[in-house]
């Protein structure tokens, strides 16, 4: 994230949306695939469930990071949930998301190392009436990744 942007209300509610929604989409995807491959038979020493736990625990992490954030730079007041409006904190806001995000990134980085050293689990594991759910995984935790490159699509407009 570069550092010179210039913050508004506006960029960092989007920001927050996204990287919530980004969050929320990637903890939701790897709790519907551990509760599969758990019912399904996959042993629980398996390399495959004890990733999928790691991703579920670091997420938990990044969560309650991001709420700490939201409640405590985003929001005016916890009571209110108004987005700050003055332009100090705005820029506070936007200072401590930058911290927030890039305190996250090594452990992103082990967590994409951690899930593509996987070998493909057997689709009877993954795959739901709608589909194999396992492409979704790589897409959540791939879209984590990538955030950078929206934040950057976001300062260009």
């Amino acid at each position: 994230m570069r550092a010179t942007m210039e913050p508004s209300i506006e960029l960092l509610w989007q920001l927050n949306y996204e990287y919530n929604t980004r969050l929320s989409r990637a903890r939701t995807t790897i709790d519907l695939v551990e509760r599969l491959v758990a019912e399904r038979g996959a042993p629980r020493e398996s390399p495959l469930r004890a990733t999928l736990t790691y991703l579920h625990t670091q997420l938990t992490h990044f969560q309650q990071a991001h709420r700490h954030w939201r409640y405590t730079f985003f929001y005016e007041s916890p009571a209110s949930k108004r987005v700050v409006q003055s332009d100090a904190a705005v820029r506070a806001a936007f200072s401590q998301f930058q911290h927030l995000h890039a305190d996250q990134q090594a452990t992103l980085a082990q967590m994409w190392a951690s899930f593509s050293d996987l070998p493909r689990p057997d689709t009877r594991l993954t795959r739901v009436s709608t589909g194999d759910l396992w492409p979704l995984v790589h897409s959540a935790v791939s879209d984590l990744i990538e955030f950078d490159a929206y934040v950057e699509q976001l300062a260009a407009e």
